[in-house]
């Protein structure tokens, strides 16, 4: 499975700022402090919410898709992920964490719906030769 080279910022970037999260999370720091450390990495994660058709294009499980869920497991606990972090709740976090819960949402909906993923290049590619098959038959026919 390929990482869509197209992403900006790049995987590896995304990546490099979930092991900063995942190290601010392990650190001692005082819940208000983490909060704002996170919070100042979250927006480098949130560029990504105008490229999910890119996220998601291609065959199969998306790896994007995947590191965006594995930060989200990360900072929210399950069941339910948006509820709150540290124990402070979503809607008194600073903005880029609820910007990175609507980007969650929207990402969980475009997976489930596909209308936000890009038809493939197989898939262009098969139908422009069909629409040239029947041109020709139809060039022939007269």
């Amino acid at each position: 499975m390929s990482v869509n080279s197209e992403l900006n910022p790049t995987f590896g970037t995304i990546a490099s700022v979930r092991g900063s999260i995942l190290g601010v999370l392990k650190s001692d720091l005082p819940p208000g402090t983490a909060v704002d450390v996170i919070g100042s990495l979250l927006p480098t994660i949130n560029l990504w919410a105008n490229q999910i058709p890119i996220m998601l294009d291609g065959p199969g499980t998306s790896p994007s898709a995947n590191l965006v869920f594995a930060i989200r497991k990360d900072l929210f606990r399950s069941p339910d992920f948006s509820l709150s972090f540290n124990g402070i709740p979503i809607a008194e976090l600073p903005s880029a964490y609820q910007e990175f819960n609507s980007f969650l949402h929207k990402l969980m909906d475009a997976q489930q719906s596909g209308k936000e993923k890009p038809a493939s290049k197989v898939s262009l590619i098969i139908s422009f030769y069909k629409v040239v098959a029947k041109f020709i038959d139809l060039a022939c026919s007269y």
